[in-house]
């Protein structure tokens, strides 16, 4: 696992640095957060004050979400706001985020590591090797590896907050006794009241 930190300097010019290298074991999602937390800590970076970059330089999405629905006087109804935006943006990255990704990663490859050719034919996954089902790098990478990956991203973020969910909070909100009940709406609580 490589780790670069983009940040500006005390002139205001934008700064990459590699903060380092890790030896992971095991590529699951546990272990990558450990060591990422480790290698920030030994550099003494508390992870509160770090906002990600994705590879098309995108903003990490997660960051506002997570600590608005960590505070724990959060206004519900801008919670939802924040889902389905992330929602949103993701939607937008698996239908325009390839082109950025792949041209980003090919640049660092170019300067580091031999890349894959990407129009090699490989046996597509899930198929035995006898029955050769072959497919190209750019093939497997695109679709199989980076689709994939938001796909089951935003399955997960539907499945957690759907549409009767969110619909749900949004009724339950008008139970908040913030400020004297001011979101208190009659609809709202009838509708909370015909989904249960």
């Amino acid at each position: 696992m490589a780790v670069i930190l983009r940040f500006v300097n005390d002139e205001g010019k934008e700064m990459e640095r590699l903060l380092g290298l890790q030896h992971v074991e095991s590529c699951t999602v546990v272990a990558l957060k450990e060591a990422f937390v480790s290698m920030l800590n030994s550099h003494k970076l508390p992870i509160c004050r770090l906002r990600g970059q994705c590879y098309d330089g995108a903003s990490n999405m997660r960051d506002c979400l997570s600590h608005a629905l960590q505070r724990k006087d959060q206004d519900i109804i801008e919670a939802r706001h924040l889902i389905i935006d992330v929602k949103e943006q993701l939607q937008d990255m698996r239908d325009n985020g390839w082109d950025p990704l792949f041209k980003r990663a090919k640049e660092f490859c170019d300067k580091m590591i031999e890349a894959p050719d990407m129009e090699k034919k490989i046996n597509a996954r899930g198929t035995s090797a006898h029955r050769k089902q072959n497919v190209t790098n750019m093939h497997f990478y695109h679709v199989e590896v980076f689709l994939a990956a938001i796909d089951a991203i935003l399955s997960e973020m539907n499945h957690r907050f759907g549409e009767v969910s969110s619909e749900l909070l949004v009724c339950m909100a008008c139970l908040n006794p913030r400020n004297s009940f001011s979101n208190f709406d009659v609809d709202k609580l009838v509708r909370l009241a015909q989904i249960y």
